[in-house]
């Protein structure tokens, strides 16, 4: 089935030109709380596989040495549920934007890809 899906790094660390001071074990719990939390006050959700990683950029832009903490987001719309894609964009962008405050991000970037669905029960 066609379908679309949205790939995202998400800091957890606050702006730049820091140390990777925040815990990132404990990230898993604080996404969770957040998603949910986002779910009650609007009643949207979106699934996400989270991965740690790292990223790197110019040390002279902010990043820490060794790379900055973040954690690699994939979200893939299932066309079972999920009908239009537009209106699934949107809800991503909105999660998105709600961790991204919630975590004090100064930017994220999030890439929209098609995809191929295979939705095995």
């Amino acid at each position: 089935m066609k379908s679309i899906q949205a790939t995202i790094a998400l800091g957890c660390n606050p702006g730049y030109f820091h140390n990777n001071v925040y815990k990132c074990s404990d990230f898993y719990l604080d996404f969770q709380k957040i998603t949910e939390e986002y779910a009650e006050q609007t009643g949207k959700y979106i699934s996400f596989v989270v991965i740690p990683a790292t990223v790197m950029y110019k040390k002279e832009w902010g990043c820490p040495e060794s790379g900055e903490n973040v954690f690699y987001l994939q979200a893939v719309m299932n066309p079972v549920f999920d009908k239009d894609i537009e209106e699934w964009k949107d809800r991503v962008i909105s999660i998105v934007g709600y961790l991204k405050e919630k975590f004090q991000q100064t930017t994220v970037t999030i890439t929209f890809t098609e995809a191929d669905v295979v939705y095995l029960k």
